[in-house]
């Protein structure tokens, strides 16, 4: 009977050992850096814009959650109180805005940014927010900048 507890409490201590590895590493585990991604698309603004107020649940399948890069041309940079910078394309056809918020670690790389500035960025699609009156958004969010030219 001794044997069968010690096995039983061995197995239960592998087991508890394993779970708290596997915890650690998925605590430690760092997100994807979008740079690091194959982009699904490549896009410009007036793309992506047509394609969400054409059908918005068509593009919510192909753009959501998934690496999309954006060339354009950069109309505002904003910074929160973190220091944290979202670059802004807009769609004046469209009435659209593209927010793309940078990952902190690229930062130091949009400082030297300003509107009007022709740029390319890669970062995962959150969503679409439709509004006919004070104009849509799309969101991008941990985005790196792959080309300035």
């Amino acid at each position: 009977m001794n044997n069968k507890w010690l096995i039983f409490f061995g197995i239960i201590l592998v087991v508890a050992i394993g779970g708290g590895f596997y915890a650690y590493r998925e605590f430690m585990r760092k997100p994807k850096d979008a740079l690091e991604t194959k982009a699904a698309y490549t896009l410009s603004p007036a793309e992506i814009s047509k394609s969400f107020m054409d059908d918005e649940q068509k593009a919510n399948k192909m753009y959501v959650g998934k690496a999309i890069a954006i060339r354009g041309i950069i109309s505002e940079i904003k910074t929160d109180e973190n220091g944290n910078r979202t670059l802004v394309f807009y769609d004046s056809t469209l009435n659209v805005t593209i927010s793309a918020s940078l990952d902190s670690i690229h930062n130091p790389k949009a400082a030297v940014l300003q509107g009007g500035d022709k740029v390319s960025v890669k970062g995962f699609c959150v969503g679409f927010n439709r509004d006919e009156l004070l104009g849509s958004d799309i969101q991008f969010n941990r985005c790196g900048i792959t080309e300035k030219k």
